[in-house]
């Protein structure tokens, strides 16, 4: 389930998903008792929900991300019976502002598929894509957040250009 949700949702997913791939977003803002039924689904491979259907897990990947910010934490928040149970723990970098300029490029060309047809009745130039990247990114860590600005950015240089 997930903050709002009355209900297990596990089982309905796994019945509907055609992809065994689980993901497990926060999972250090879980509680005990989902502590403990993830470590009893990893070690048996399978649960059983609230309405005695079995769900053999075989072949699916679980992904667990966090947010938690070192190793020291790690072990405080997550029991160890469950951290044995890890096959690998990666810890992500924060991107650098070349990465997130790059990024920026990338999000350019996606928008001029997604909006071919606004972009195919203006040319951008140098200083108009320069002007579309002038906003402090550097002091943004989450890619969603660079994309969430650039997009606004963009929706405002096609208002100036009156393709909107």
């Amino acid at each position: 389930g997930y903050v709002g949700c009355n209900h297990g949702e596990l089982s309905e997913k796994i019945q509907k998903s055609k992809v065994g791939v689980l993901l497990c977003d926060e999972f250090e803002k879980t509680t005990r008792p989902v502590f403990s039924f993830f470590l009893e689904l990893l070690e048996e491979g399978q649960f059983t929900d609230s309405m005695a259907r079995e769900y053999d897990m075989d072949g699916y990947v679980i992904i667990f991300t966090s947010n938690i910010l070192n190793e020291t934490e790690y072990k405080k928040a997550i029991p160890l019976e469950l951290q044995t149970r890890f096959d690998l723990v990666c810890e992500f970098e924060l991107p650098t502002t070349s990465e997130k300029a790059e990024f920026l490029n990338l999000l350019l060309e996606m928008a001029k598929n997604k909006y071919s047809e606004q972009f195919s009745k203006i040319t951008m130039t140098e200083d108009e894509k320069k002007k579309l990247y002038d906003f402090d990114y550097s002091s943004l860590s989450a890619l969603r957040d660079i994309k969430r600005v650039f997009n606004n950015r963009l929706m405002d240089y096609f208002t100036e250009k009156g393709v909107l």
